[in-house]
């Protein structure tokens, strides 16, 4: 076992080296997608923010709506109630 000593240190000498490499890497793509999902992540809460004011100005548009409408004359006739 003396002869296959020094190969097979050296075998896993670059194993650990390519074991490192991929390690890298991994983390190096990592903080790629890392850095793709905060920017998703800020358009995202700038479009929710644009949502949140948009159903604000619907509201009061409704609201605004709701009180013109209730300061118009009703226009429904009653029914007659026949006493049988």
């Amino acid at each position: 076992m003396g002869v296959l000593e020094p190969f097979i240190q050296w075998g896993f000498a670059g194993f650990a080296f390519i074991l490192i490499g991929v390690i890298v890497w991994l983390v190096r793509n990592l903080l790629s997608v890392l850095e793709r999902v905060a920017e998703v992540v800020e358009r995202n809460t700038q479009v929710i923010g644009q949502l949140a004011r948009d159903s604000q100005q619907t509201r009061e548009s409704v609201e605004r709506l709701k009180d013109a409408l209730l300061q118009r004359p009703c226009l429904i006739k009653e029914p007659e109630n026949d006493s049988r």
